[in-house]
């Protein structure tokens, strides 16, 4: 019964590397990919449900995504001036 469990342990660890891989080719930050999804699902469900007029749908979309995206390079830039201050200290 062990030998059987063996070759499949093996198989999942492969698997799951190659996913892990695959995510990461799309996706570098998980916070930024989270917040766009969110927004997306917002806007889609949200926009038309307050009663935005078609014709501005597209564009605050966009907006959001924009904004989202500065957003987190402005954290990224904050994070990494940090990291590099408290490494100069040391």
């Amino acid at each position: 019964m062990n030998e059987g469990a063996q070759p499949r342990r093996g198989i999942t660890r492969v698997v799951l590397a190659a996913v892990a891989e695959l995510w990461g080719l799309f996706v570098d930050d998980g916070m930024l990919a989270c917040a766009l999804v969110a927004w997306c699902c917002l806007a889609i469900l949200g926009l038309p449900a307050i009663g935005v007029e078609p014709a501005w749908r597209a564009p605050l979309l966009l907006a959001g995504c924009l904004l989202t995206l500065v957003i987190d390079v402005l954290a990224t830039a904050l994070r990494r001036r940090a990291l590099r201050a408290s490494s100069a200290s040391q």
